[in-house]
């Protein structure tokens, strides 16, 4: 293990550093180095101004002004920092998936009127059909006769059939590029 900086240990205001001891045996088999100064309060008589220039002075007197040390602030800071890039991970996650949520209802609305397109093209082709069908065995069933009435309905039908038969090839052809 690396050489750490030393730890200081601060006892809250009514206790006194006896309170590490359980801590200060792992610190010691460890081989940790650790300062935990008993700060004397006076039962609460001594101001917190006081006890602050006295740790000041036992950490001095201890260490100097050259040694660093390992405080709970350090830590915390980078536990902050830590968990800062958490969250700045977790919202970009987030970010991602409700995007790929938006991009699934889209493409589901998508495939939804694309469905619904090529029904209505399949109703409409097969419509057209039992209409050519209806037409040619309308052709089918008249007779050639001389009179020129009858005559005129069967070009009428004919070219109705052209017409409705052209339509069916280029419903079919779109419907191809559809797909």
């Amino acid at each position: 293990m690396g050489k750490r900086n030393p730890i200081i240990l601060i006892h809250g205001l009514w206790n006194t550093s006896s309170i590490f001891s359980s801590i200060t045996s792992k610190l010691d088999d460890a081989g940790i180095e650790y300062y935990a100064p008993t700060l004397s309060h006076s039962y609460g008589m001594t101001s917190i101004n006081d006890l602050t220039i006295l740790l000041n002075e036992f950490i001095l007197e201890k260490f100097g002004l050259e040694k660093e040390l390992d405080s709970s602030r350090q830590k915390r800071e980078q536990q902050l920092e830590q968990l800062g890039q958490e969250k700045e991970k977790l919202r970009k996650t987030v970010l991602f998936r409700d995007e790929a949520k938006d991009a699934l209802s889209e493409s589901r609305l998508q495939w939804s009127a694309t469905r619904r397109s090529i029904e209505t093209e399949q109703r409409q082709l097969e419509r057209e059909s039992r209409e050519l069908k209806d037409l040619s065995g309308q052709i089918r069933n008249s007779t050639w006769c001389c009179c020129s009435s009858h005559r005129v309905r069967r070009e009428r039908l004919l070219l109705s059939i052209i017409s409705l038969t052209r339509q069916h090839t280029h419903t079919q052809a779109r419907r191809e590029e559809t797909r």
